[in-house]
């Protein structure tokens, strides 16, 4: 193919293009340095492997194809194509750069793969919502601008790009929202740019203070969640851990039995009645494990279930009672909001005052105003102990409930683990007299002109000898299933006693936790407080 002619592509009659080897190669020749350089690296040829970078522009592209032969390609270009849909970008792990700009695409996706991604560019396209980006977590210049996002709720959407530093949003639908300039610069204090201008850090404070109490809230939920997830990350992996019967569900405990036991698996070979004992007695065996599988992860599921319905329970009991406390803790706001008006009147009225007892008057006022504020955070801090209080001792008794609970269930498991296992150790004495009733067949078969293999001599040479071999093989058998029966047991018990303390734990930091909070912020208020008043009348008070 010759070398790509812009101009002629760019005539409004092109047919649309699709995306292969032979255009990549002639893309990527056109786009090297002109002049001596160039000619020699069309002369050695081109490795598409090792392309980093490539501009597929005004082609009339249709769709996103065939670059899985540029796998360290750093920065694509796109823009100013046909492109529907974002797609078959997943070999582009190393990608930096994307520009998807100016096409007919309506929907962010298939881009949470590109890991590596710091800069994106969707300009001009038909997206009517931003998502689909969550795990670019190093993105940093970021650009939506002439589409069709019509609600600002990607604002608090973008908090979670700490890296991000510029956005551009322009002529979106949203935009046009009254104080959407405000609100994300308000909700979003990583950006240093917005529409690829400096942001004034005036105006950024200004819209931070318009919305102290919503980012306040959603710093606190935010930091709720933070927790949630760690917490239910680590409760993931115990419970997955809980399990302890995940080997059962293979042939790992019936290799383990006959790993070291030589003369057990010599015993098994030495004719095909022997092998035919051995076989029967190895799928009876796994169907077996495979039962208790079942059953445990039956058990296992259960056991979610009720932990699940367990923690909605208290978690709602929670939420009872923080919306109770969220009212009291308003209660107090509005009232020292109120007062402070009031105390704002009385200082101005009485700076220019001259009589001494209008003055006089005054000060007592105020003194009754810090009385006041002082019995409302008192009670409100008694109110808010006391319900805590109560909550803990009810949290503490659920969870006591909720112990004896689920032990119950684990105890009713490893009866479930002892049958099944007491099942195996009969199914291995079945097959010990089995395979000794084979053998001893076997060897009567035998005369003195008959010769026994060598191999097979000292495994069932006579009688005396196969049982002595198949007693000690079975003796071994039977240890290795006690030990797995043992160590599935002990297993379950630690979980038990493990999940049970971290819940009891927990509880204890959680209720410690709200108590330094409730103490903490009402504190807080009655400084306020002192330092709007003065130190002098709020201290005569009678419990300041």
């Amino acid at each position: 193919m010759s070398e790509i002619n812009l101009p002629e592509i760019l005539r409004e009659n092109a047919e649309p293009t699709v995306i292969d080897q032979e255009l990549l190669v002639s893309l990527l020749i056109n786009q090297r340095p002109k002049g001596e350089f160039r000619k020699l690296f069309v002369k050695d040829g081109i490795n598409l492997q090792e392309a980093d970078q490539i501009h597929i522009e005004f082609l009339k592209i249709l769709n996103i194809d065939f670059l899985w032969i540029l796998p360290n390609l750093t920065k694509l270009s796109l823009s100013h194509n046909m492109i529907e849909k974002i797609e078959n970008l997943d070999a582009l792990v190393h990608l930096k750069e994307l520009n998807l700009s100016f096409n007919h695409i309506k929907v962010m996706e298939n881009l949470n793969h590109l890991l590596k991604l710091e800069v994106l560019l969707l300009y001009s396209n038909q997206i009517e919502d931003i998502k689909g980006i969550d795990d670019l977590d190093k993105l940093r210049i970021f650009n939506v601008a002439n589409n069709k996002i019509s609600t600002n709720k990607h604002v608090i959407y973008l908090r979670k790009f700490i890296n991000l530093r510029s956005f551009t949003i322009k002529n979106n639908p949203c935009t046009k929202i009254e104080g959407y300039k405000e609100y994300l610069l308000a909700f979003n204090p990583q950006l240093k740019y917005f529409e690829y201008k400096l942001i004034n850090e005036e105006e950024r404070e200004v819209a931070a203070q318009k919305y102290y109490k919503e980012i306040f809230d959603l710093q606190e939920i935010e930091k709720e969640e933070e927790i949630s997830s760690k917490r239910d990350s680590r409760d993931k992996t115990n419970l997955s851990s809980s399990l302890c019967i995940d080997n059962l569900k293979d042939d790992y405990l019936f290799q383990d039995m006959f790993h070291h036991d030589k003369k057990g698996k010599l015993l098994y070979m030495v004719n095909e009645n022997s092998k035919n004992c051995f076989e029967e007695y190895r799928n009876q065996f796994l169907k077996i494990c495979k039962e208790l599988y079942e059953k445990g992860l039956e058990q296992h599921t259960y056991r979610l279930d009720e932990i699940k319905l367990f923690q909605d329970v208290v978690d709602n009991y929670k939420t009872l009672v923080e919306e109770k406390a969220r009212t009291l803790v308003e209660d107090v706001l509005k009232t020292k909001a109120e007062i402070l008006m009031k105390i704002k009147q009385l200082k101005e009225s009485t700076e220019e005052e001259m009589d001494v007892d209008v003055i006089d008057k005054n000060v007592a006022r105020l003194h009754k105003f810090a009385d006041d504020f002082n019995d409302s955070i008192l009670k409100t801090w008694k109110i808010l102990l006391a319900n805590e209080l109560t909550l803990h001792d009810q949290i503490t008794v659920m969870n006591e409930t909720f112990r004896f609970n689920i032990k119950d269930i684990v105890e009713t498991f490893i009866e479930t683990v002892r049958t099944y296992f007491s099942e195996l150790r009969n199914l291995e004495s079945e097959y010990k007299d089995s395979i000794n009733s084979v053998l001893l067949f076997y060897i009567s078969e035998f005369n003195e002109n008959d010769k026994m293999p060598n191999h097979f001599i000292n495994v069932c040479g006579d009688k005396d000898i196969l049982n002595n071999n198949v007693n000690v093989s079975n003796e071994m058998h039977l240890q290795i299933i006690d030990d797995w029966e043992d160590n599935i047991i002990v297993c379950l018990n630690e979980w038990l006693e493990k999940f049970t303390d971290e819940q009891k734990q927990k509880e204890e930091q959680r209720n410690n936790k709200k108590i330094l909070e409730v103490s903490h912020f009402l504190e807080v208020q009655k400084k306020d407080m002192q330092a709007y008043i003065g130190d002098k009348i709020y201290n005569d008070t009678s419990i300041a």
